[in-house]
């Protein structure tokens, strides 16, 4: 059986974000989402687990995040470079998935 790749989304509730999230569902891919506001109802999407929280509260983060993602896109208006570090620091990505 062939292992289905993770995927957390930042930002995941704006369009870009909403759209590659439908596509990756459609692919069969696991899929996360974290935004600062919920989906609204006509783009809530059934497969993604949506995490609603501020990124820049790191205990936060650290207290809801609890799965190891192969892959992250950061759709977001935080910087990159805070959001590898919180999840290198976390364990959450591996690192030869980080500068692709």
């Amino acid at each position: 059986m062939k292992k289905r790749n993770n995927i957390l989304i930042i930002g995941g509730t704006g369009f870009i974000g909403y759209h590659l999230l439908l596509r990756l569902v459609k692919l069969g891919w696991i899929t996360f989402s974290i935004s600062k506001k919920k989906p609204k109802k006509n783009r809530h999407i059934k497969k993604v687990k949506y995490l609603k929280l501020n990124l820049n509260n790191f205990q936060n983060l650290k207290k809801k995040i609890n799965t190891k993602f192969d892959y992250v896109v950061n759709l977001s208006d935080i910087s990159d470079i805070k959001i590898r570090y919180y999840l290198i620091i976390l364990k959450k990505i591996k690192l030869k998935n980080l500068f692709r």
